[in-house]
């Protein structure tokens, strides 16, 4: 080994490369000779007898080891040792109480569920690498094969041990309930946001989350998101945790329902984001149709996509001649011409013209319609592409040499401009946007962060108290606008914003506002967001309508094992203690049989291909069934 390395060492920095590669061999060779030197045996046996850990054969309990029951030997894979032999001593002993009780290794218990194949460190690794960090089951297995003790464990088993994981999750968190409950409770009052989530065509996640820490409590898979589904989830989760002080959710009257019937006496309030959605949508829809009607009538932008084409194509075909050089790039960084001129650039300020109106999206928030009015935005640029180009092109310099197709861009804009069916439309939208601007600045919604839509804009009670009056002084100036305003589109804005802040005014401010300062549900929101995720990085796939069929409730309390609180408070801090904490909650070694047989796939009563595909298989299943049916009815 010394020799090899020694040999390495003289070789010199400016050698070839194939000096290199036969450094980096005898490198890889010295690592894998010491992976083998201090690799397990395979076929290593190691004793759990409960006796070694008792003194003087009496236990902490005070009972006396009598007998050997039986010795059992088994195989066991863990990520720490790899595969081997365990042989445990069962023991039977007599209590002071005159009866017997049986003891199995602890030390055991510890490693492996009862009846298992692989460890708790083994599953707990699957789990993490899978859902957390969003890596492949071939990923998985070949960093597996990989480690040292290396582990060969098939695809099949990956999969079935990412459910098992799932399982476990669930097992502690209903273990932690009693210390989340207490350690929530130390931080002020119990808010509860409630949301539900799917794919097109599977049933409803529902999820109820601590809105201070954001930690997820409980969560059901139910078939639709109705008040009976929901009530159900809501009443386990109060007898884990307790009874909320306050529930937050949306606008759905199902979800006020469930709340009503699960937690009579329990106040609940709506989203403000939700209720601003809501009313930006009554708001802005109309207008927005009516302008998106007259614009592809038009055909403004079916004009500007074969003038980009155009442009582009010439300047391909140019491309390498010295009229077709690209300039503007360099001269808008600061770099100096030559004065030669260019019959490209005319080009490439039309080609930027476009760019920029069709950048409209850079005006927004990113939270999306109606927050983010795109077609507004883009009317928008479109009215200061057509200023700009007037200016531009009224200078005597520009006139003589702009290229007809940025001629015909400013016609095509003023034309646009000019349409009386646009100005109507865009007019009105304008209105309904700034109304909807000025409702969202009493609600202090404005964007927040990189992250706006899972902001979760808490308020102090200072806040509230502002939110309160402002809410209630709009409110006024909108009934007296009604009543004076003469002009349809601004009467219509005011008498829709209106009616939704005298709909939910009982649940949109609370007479006391609230302790945490809870007032959305874009935390729960960005939960689902998370999972969702990590299930797309995972499957490679952007549809997850097989996933949401297939897997667990369990699911979705992944994100759980990212939240900073939930970690101290459960995991004591780390990743590193979930096996020590799959193995403390597995207090049911035949729990995990009924657990997955209701939480099975999507082939659930589904015969194999092998099966289908016999050549009498028709024939075969009337006969079976008929002569079922005649035994059933002979044994009535």
């Amino acid at each position: 080994m010394s020799n090899a390395f020694s040999t390495s060492t003289r070789f010199k920095k400016n050698g070839t490369i194939e000096v290199a590669d036969l450094a980096l061999q005898l490198v890889h060779q010295q690592i894998d000779q010491l992976k083998a030197c201090a690799a397990l045996p395979e076929d290593a046996e190691y004793l759990f007898d409960e006796l070694r850990r008792l003194e003087d054969g009496v236990d902490v309990a005070g009972t006396e080891v009598t007998t050997v029951r039986k010795t059992r030997r088994r195989r066991i894979v863990t990520l720490k040792h790899g595969a081997f032999y365990a042989r445990e001593v069962v023991r039977t002993c007599r209590t002071p109480q005159g009866g017997c009780r049986t003891i199995a290794s602890e030390e055991l218990a510890r490693l492996v569920a009862s009846g298992c194949l692989y460890g708790y460190d083994v599953v707990a690794h699957v789990g993490v690498q899978s859902f957390l960090h969003g890596r492949r089951l071939e990923e998985i297995q070949d960093h597996l094969r990989e480690a040292q003790p290396a582990l060969d464990v098939p695809l099949s088993t990956l999969d079935e041990l990412r459910r098992r994981f799932l399982f476990y999750v669930g097992c502690v968190q209903r273990t932690a309930a009693p210390r989340l409950q207490e350690a929530l409770r130390e931080k002020g009052g119990m808010t509860w946001l409630i949301d539900g989530t799917l794919e097109p065509g599977t049933p409803v996640f529902f999820g109820v989350q601590h809105a201070a820490s954001a930690i997820l409590l409980g969560c059901a898979k139910i078939p639709t998101e109705n008040a009976e589904d929901m009530a159900p989830c809501l009443i386990r989760t109060a007898q884990d945790y307790g009874r909320p002080d306050r529930i937050l959710h949306d606008l759905s009257s199902a979800m006020s329902r469930a709340c009503d019937t699960a937690l009579e006496g329990v106040p609940h309030d709506v989203c403000h984001f939700h209720f601003a959605r809501d009313v930006g949508e009554d708001l802005l829809t109309q207008p927005q149709n009516a302008w998106s009607a007259r614009l592809r009538s038009l055909k403004l932008q079916v004009r500007m996509r074969e003038q980009r084409k155009t442009q582009t194509e010439w300047l391909r075909e140019h491309a390498g001649q010295a009229e077709a050089t690209l300039l503007l790039q360099r001269l808008l960084t600061g770099a100096a011409h030559d004065g030669v001129w260019n019959a490209a650039l005319g080009k490439e300020v039309l080609l930027a013209f476009h760019s920029w109106m069709l950048d409209y999206a850079a005006d927004g928030g990113r939270q999306g319609f109606p927050f983010d009015p795109q077609c507004l935005y883009f009317h928008r640029r479109l009215l200061r592409g057509h200023d700009a180009l007037e200016r531009l092109l009224a200078r005597p310099a520009v006139a003589a040499l702009a290229p007809q197709p940025l001629l015909n861009l400013r016609r095509e804009l003023q034309r646009y401009r000019d349409d009386a069916g646009i100005a109507t439309a865009a007019a009105h939208f304008e209105v309904a946007f700034h109304e909807f601007d000025r409702l969202r600045n009493v609600l202090r919604l404005t964007p927040t962060g990189d992250s706006p839509m899972h902001h979760g804009y808490e308020l102090d009670a200072e806040g509230w108290h502002q939110v309160r009056n402002a809410l209630d002084a709009l409110a006024t100036e909108y009934r007296q606008r009604i009543e004076a305003s003469a002009d349809g589109p601004e009467r219509d804005v005011c008498h829709t914003i209106l009616t939704h802040m005298d709909k939910y005014c009982g649940q949109l401010v609370s007479s006391t506002g609230a302790e945490d300062g809870a007032r959305t549900t874009n935390h729960i929101e960005g939960h689902w967001s998370a999972s969702k995720r990590a299930c797309r990085h995972t499957q490679g796939r952007r549809k997850l309508t097989r996933t949401f069929q297939a897997l667990p409730s369990e699911l979705m309390f992944i994100p759980n094992l990212q939240n900073e609180q939930y970690l101290a408070i459960v995991l004591n801090g780390s990743l590193n203690n979930l096996p020590a904490k799959f193995a403390e909650a597995d207090t049911q070694p035949n729990a995990y049989t009924p657990w997955r047989q209701a939480n099975t796939s999507l082939n659930l009563g589904r015969l194999s291909a092998r099966i289908l595909r016999q050549p009498h298989f028709v024939e075969n299943l009337i006969d079976v069934y008929d002569s079922t049916c005649r035994q059933g009815n002979k044994t009535a």
